[in-house]
């Protein structure tokens, strides 16, 4: 399995590049462009933590729809840890 450290960063500091430009953005009056760059920071970033988790690929740009698929990674890490609390042997 592919070490997914390093392209997690570079879609990090692309988050944080695309949030200063938003910000600029947003200083500049161009609501339009900054409402985008934000959308753009938050999918990116929900990609990222998808991608961290173990998927393979994550398609799509609904927030919506990626937070539901983050929401249920999260939920299962949880089912591991309790299952691990708990004793339990994978």
């Amino acid at each position: 399995m592919k070490d997914k450290i390093p392209d997690a960063k570079r879609w990090f500091f692309q988050v944080l590049r695309d949030l200063d430009d938003a910000k600029f953005n947003l200083s500049g009056k161009r609501y339009n462009i900054a409402c985008f760059l934000d959308q753009q920071s938050v999918e990116k970033a929900l990609k990222t933590y998808l991608f961290l988790k173990g998927a393979e690929e994550v398609w799509g740009h609904s927030t919506a729809e990626l937070c539901k698929d983050a929401e249920k990674a999260i939920s299962q890490a949880e089912k591991v840890i309790n299952f691990m609390k708990s004793g339990g042997v994978l």
